[in-house]
């Protein structure tokens, strides 16, 4: 059997939120993907009342992270750190 997830960004906090609630509950959908912008931390205590399971989806190219570049790994040192916050308050499944 699979399940299906809605992608959310962790910024839509907004209009899409309340859909999400009404859309679950009405069986539409299994869990949130939710796409964790970079400091966006301040956003967690939202998403933790929504009721909803989580699967995280950290941060990519799109918004500046870029293993391969050393240059950059105190930036995505902390970008994952806000992903790992995510991951812990939302009891997330799992980060892809």
């Amino acid at each position: 059997m699979y399940k299906l997830g809605l992608k959310l960004w962790s910024i839509n906090t907004d209009y899409y939120y309340e859909e999400a609630k009404k859309l679950y509950n009405k069986g539409v959908f299994d869990y949130i993907e939710l796409y964790v912008l970079p400091n966006t931390l301040h956003l967690i205590e939202k998403w933790q009342k929504i009721g909803i399971p989580f699967v995280l989806h950290a941060p990519h190219f799109a918004h500046n992270v870029n293993l391969a570049n050393k240059d950059q790994y105190e930036y995505n040192k902390e970008v994952f750190s806000q992903v790992a916050q995510y991951e812990k308050k939302l009891d997330a499944q799992f980060t892809i």
